[in-house]
């Protein structure tokens, strides 16, 4: 912070010496920060998704976090939670300070509308034919301490309680 500070200091004394107008520094800092936030955004999308998710979902839900520190700040994470609502992702993740990496159903995945997200976010798609192959993918993720999310029923559940496995 104290270098951009100092880098913009800097910029703003050549800028005077040389009696540049402030509407071009102006311009120039604007440029800057939107050439920043696209390289941000692109580089980190999921923050940009979270911040998004969060800003609405706040407006509506008073997100009171109880046993966060159940959960380590490095090292894999299994989160396993009953499917009360189609908001249980938003929540989870708004309640979390890791990035949590969801396994979703691969016939929902593999919609083209959603392959960006899906890809972005790095879901693990799942299905009954190729099961094996997701529940590998899920192991050398916490192998590699990520946090993965299951929702095992499979499908919402309508009364609380925790259903069957799927």
């Amino acid at each position: 912070q104290n270098i951009g500070m100092f880098t913009f200091l800097l910029g703003n004394t050549i800028a005077a010496l040389f009696k540049v107008d402030s509407a071009h520094i102006l311009h120039a800092i604007f440029f800057l920060f939107l050439v920043m936030s696209v390289i941000s955004i692109y580089m980190l999308p999921q923050y940009l998704l979270r911040y998004v998710v969060s800003f609405f979902m706040r407006r509506f839900y008073d997100l009171n976090v109880v046993g966060l520190q159940n959960i380590p700040e490095k090292g894999g994470v299994l989160l396993i939670g009953n499917h009360t609502s189609y908001l249980d992702w938003a929540i989870i993740q708004m309640a979390c300070p890791r990035r949590i990496r969801f396994v979703m159903e691969r016939s929902i995945v593999e919609k083209w509308y959603l392959r960006w997200l899906v890809s972005t976010l790095k879901m693990i798609p799942i299905s009954n034919g190729r099961s094996k192959a997701s529940l590998d993918h899920m192991r050398d993720s916490l192998n590699q301490g990520d946090i993965i999310c299951i929702f095992p029923e499979g499908r919402l559940c309508r009364n609380g309680q925790l259903g069957k496995f799927h």
